[in-house]
């Protein structure tokens, strides 16, 4: 059992009622969620009622099936921009597939601050090849 600090020091993350509004804004009933993660729909009920703290594993198929990473759970809301552009200056600069000499093209992440994004933005460079 977990102590009466611990339980209200994990009741200020606000676990549960981040994971419900991302269910709801995906549209999406526990049973749905139950069948996309593995976990029974009591257990997601009790994880958004705050009535059970998920352990880091389920929290993680919880974030998977939205897209975000864990620390979408473990920030506050307030600091987190909807938002973003980032500076070409700013950007960094990847290929196509990582450890590659000659990459296809080389992209830059437009908006990578934010973490609930419903679009990606990038900006991709085509490298041309040699004519050989």
């Amino acid at each position: 059992m977990l102590s009466e600090t611990l339980i209200t020091a994990l009741k200020g993350y606000a676990i549960g009622p981040k994971i419900r509004r991302l269910r709801l804004r995906k549209k999406l009933g526990l049973v749905q969620l139950s069948e996309h993660t593995g976990l029974s729909p009591a257990m997601l009920s009790k994880i958004e009622r705050g009535h059970l703290f998920p352990t880091l594993p389920t929290l993680l198929r919880i974030a998977l099936v939205f897209g975000v990473g864990l620390d979408h759970f473990f920030r506050e809301d307030s600091d987190r921009p909807v938002h973003a552009v980032v500076r070409k200056a700013d950007r960094i600069r990847l290929p196509e597939k990582a450890g590659r000499t000659s990459p296809a093209y080389c992209f830059e992440s437009l908006d990578y601050p934010v973490s609930d994004r419903k679009l990606n933005g990038y900006y991709v460079e085509f490298v041309k090849e040699d004519e050989q």
